[in-house]
């Protein structure tokens, strides 16, 4: 970052990075943060930053053989981070990544994968969900929107939701969508019930 009090000069030195493994080719696709950590994201392979009591990061393996397709496919809530691998879909405490489903697993693999990097998620805190917009086939646009109940793991699938991005802003989610035959792009809150509400 540029700083003020360094003349507009860059802060932090060219040296001061952190390798998460060395040149086997695995790109970086995304972050999270999740309570007093982040998790870093590889294509295979998922990593802790921490730090120790002299502020020195600290990274860690979490877990190696499944990592993030894009950093749109990682959502964080209630201290876990979801996420989308080519393999199905895992959650993550830092401690203990899991899969979610079987049935997930095997509808994830049955995407081209070339298609799963257009992946987006986010929560639905008050449903207590995590939501993957998806595109499950030969199309331009995601089309498909798993939701999935972090208490109970069930899943429902919702078609004709064409998503294509999502944040949260002051307790809503708002999704980016589009609707209608000249692909009209507009912006929504997500509501509890699932469905798009009001545009703003």
């Amino acid at each position: 970052y540029y700083s003020r009090e360094n003349g507009m000069k860059e802060s932090v030195s060219a040296a001061n990075f952190i390798d998460t493994g060395g040149s086997d080719g695995e790109a970086l696709t995304g972050w999270a943060l999740s309570r007093d950590f982040a998790l870093i994201f590889r294509q295979r392979s998922v990593f802790m930053l921490t730090h120790d009591k002299s502020e020195l990061p600290i990274l860690t393996p979490v877990y190696r053989g499944a990592g993030a397709v894009s950093d749109t496919a990682i959502a964080s809530f209630d201290g876990k981070v979801y996420f989308m691998s080519e393999d199905g879909i895992f959650v993550t405490d830092g401690s203990e990544t899991t899969r979610l489903s079987a049935e997930l697993d095997q509808r994830v693999r049955r995407i081209p994968k070339a298609f799963l990097v257009d992946t987006v998620a986010w929560v639905d805190p008050r449903n207590r969900m995590v939501c993957f917009s998806i595109c499950p086939g030969p199309s331009d646009s995601n089309k498909e929107v798993w939701a999935i109940y972090t208490e109970s793991g069930a899943f429902t699938r919702l078609e004709n939701f064409d998503i294509y991005s999502a944040a949260r802003f002051r307790g809503e989610t708002l999704v980016g969508f589009e609707y209608g035959a000249g692909s009209t792009q507009e912006l929504g809150m997500w509501d509890c019930q699932g469905d798009l509400a009001t545009e703003t």
